[in-house]
């Protein structure tokens, strides 16, 4: 719905997501994509022999499932390919070998490019079976379900070691001179789990972690490149591997631990604003428990904000992590008045050590749903529309 003509509740929080893209585009446009091969797309082969060849995308999902990076080229492309050194380069890309998904033919000008890039030390591999052909085959048939498997043996894709389908690893390096700057786009494409693995990266040493919408940076080390990743649905992190000065160790602190306080069991006052219709927060329930606005048991037609606030009483200031739990969507936090920013996935959680004091303290919690709720897409017809508001269970942690 985008805007919507002023009635987006959402749309406060565009701002904010084209702030993350900003920023890592900053951080990735001058390093370049590290690919270790390339999969054919065989368009004549799909188009013209029906059931008698191998969609792209079957190589591509074990290629994919398996962490290892690639790039999918037509067939013009690979006429235009030159290899050296083994390695295969198109528009200034390398790659460390072809995979050519099964077909039961191919055309002549395919065969004259793979001899002669075969030719030049470029492994390339027919997966499952051989195409009909004249001649020497230009390189050797593996299965499909092997495949990632042998290209790790074979040293020409790295293992991350990470077989968790909802992680994804994005490599980036930058090189300029003898120094050399990696970075790794770890990201969780579950939509409702928390992945978690250790995974092997082909660097080691002093590294930052970046949580850019929660707005953290930690300082990291690792000897041999193992690393532990714990990632929320949607979450995003980014690596980052440089020659560091010596001011490293005091600019940036190690990531701390939290340990849970437990559940604020506390009742909240809720008011609602409906986008479009309300000039101001209109008290909806006090001393409420947390629910699905748009649930059976609120308004299921409600777009708009939602207001919740409560009093919690501590013994001391100290730091502590605020975590809301589950939110739909988006949530903004205020603190005794001070505004901590908005979030618009999860992790919905914030580090509220500085606004935090002794005694009573005031927590207003803003969330915004969807236009879904009111003006249904075609989409909707099929889909699951998710829940609205504050559902929790909004936790307190303290450091270790």
């Amino acid at each position: 719905h985008f805007y919507g003509q002023g009635n987006d509740p959402q749309f406060s929080g565009f701002k904010k997501l084209m702030e993350y893209v900003n920023q890592v585009s900053h951080l990735l446009s001058d390093k370049e994509r590290q690919v270790s091969g390339a999969v054919l797309y065989h368009a004549e082969a799909e188009w013209m022999n029906g059931e008698d060849c191998m969609m792209t995308q079957v190589p591509a999902k074990q290629l994919y499932d398996a962490q290892v990076d690639y790039d999918i080229v037509p067939l013009d492309a690979l006429e235009n390919a030159f290899a050296e050194n083994g390695t295969m380069c198109i528009n200034g890309h390398v790659y460390q070998f072809l995979a050519v998904p099964w077909a039961a033919v191919l055309p002549e000008k395919f065969w004259n490019a793979a001899c002669r890039l075969h030719r030049c030390g470029l492994p390339v591999f027919f997966l499952d079976q051989a195409p009909s052909h004249k001649g020497e085959l230009p390189g050797k048939v593996v299965p499909t379900e092997d495949f990632p498997e042998i290209l790790f043996q074979l040293d020409l894709a790295h293992d991350y070691r990470a077989r968790n389908h909802f992680l994804r690893i994005g490599f980036f390096r930058k090189m300029d001179g003898e120094k050399e700057c990696s970075c790794f786009l770890l990201f969780n494409e579950a939509v409702h789990q928390d992945t978690e693995a250790r995974i092997l990266l082909p660097v080691c040493g002093d590294y930052l972690k970046l949580d850019l919408p929660g707005g953290t940076c930690y300082r990291g080390y690792t000897a041999d490149g193992t690393v532990s990743v714990r990632l929320r649905p949607y979450q995003s992190e980014i690596l980052i591997f440089d020659s560091f000065d010596e001011s490293f160790p005091v600019q940036f602190q190690e990531e701390p631990e939290w340990v849970s306080q437990g559940v604020l069991p506390l009742p909240w006052d809720i008011s609602r604003k409906e986008m479009g219709k309300d000039e101001e927060f209109i008290p909806y329930r006090t001393e409420s428990n947390l629910f699905n606005i748009t649930g059976p048991d609120g308004d299921p037609s409600f777009s708009g904000l939602i207001r919740y606030k409560v009093k919690f009483p501590l013994k001391e200031k100290k730091p502590l992590l605020l975590d809301l739990g589950e939110v739909g969507q988006t949530a903004q936090v205020f603190l005794n008045g001070q505004d901590l920013g908005i979030r618009i996935c999860k992790p919905y959680c914030w580090n509220i050590g500085k606004e935090v004091k002794k005694g009573s303290n005031t927590l207003e919690i803003i969330v915004a749903n969807t236009l879904v709720q009111r003006i249904p897409d075609p989409f909707s017809c099929y889909m699951q529309i998710p829940p609205s508001g504050l559902l929790g269970p909004v936790t307190l942690s303290s450091q270790r």
